[in-house]
């Protein structure tokens, strides 16, 4: 027999977000996440970077607006901007050009250690976002005030 959990107030928490409809769709949700990126987290990441490469990759980094809300975009024509943030292993054996000829050699050291995948990552960009988390929900918390009354419905509708 399946065993199930249950969490009060669930029930009508999902009936709230179902009146709210596609929220993440409207223009007014994309508008906050492309203005969060531009004034919230682009700034405090280029007050990150420290070398300079990753103030090199920082100055790519523009906001964006998409389907699913704001984003930010990262690495337009810097190759090595992906690098700036993230790190790589060190002292890779991998295929290069020294002297001119393709030759084995050890490399990616003009990258800073990884910094991984997780709650750690990046070294000005993931920062900046983790930074600013209170900030950027507050921003997104005072958007749903502003679109919606204390019942869930949608002003103006």
């Amino acid at each position: 027999m399946p065993v199930g959990a249950e969490f009060e107030g669930f029930d009508e928490a999902r009936r709230q977000l179902a009146k709210m409809g596609d929220v993440d769709k409207s223009r007014d949700y994309k508008l906050a996440g492309f203005n969060i990126a531009k004034d919230v987290v682009i700034p405090k990441a280029r007050a990150n970077a420290r070398t300079k490469m990753q103030r090199r990759a920082a100055r790519t980094l523009e906001p964006v607006s998409l389907a699913a809300g704001g984003a930010v975009r990262l690495g337009k024509g810097f190759a090595g901007a992906l690098g700036a943030e993230f790190g790589s292993d060190r002292n890779q054996r991998r295929m290069g050009r020294p002297h001119g000829k393709v030759a084995p050699v050890k490399g990616w050291n003009q990258f800073e250690p990884w910094r991984g995948n997780d709650t750690g990552a990046g070294y000005f960009l993931w920062p900046a976002i983790r930074q600013q988390s209170d900030e950027i929900l507050n921003r997104y918390t005072a958007l749903f005030d502003e679109l919606f009354d204390e019942n869930g419905r949608r002003r103006g509708t």
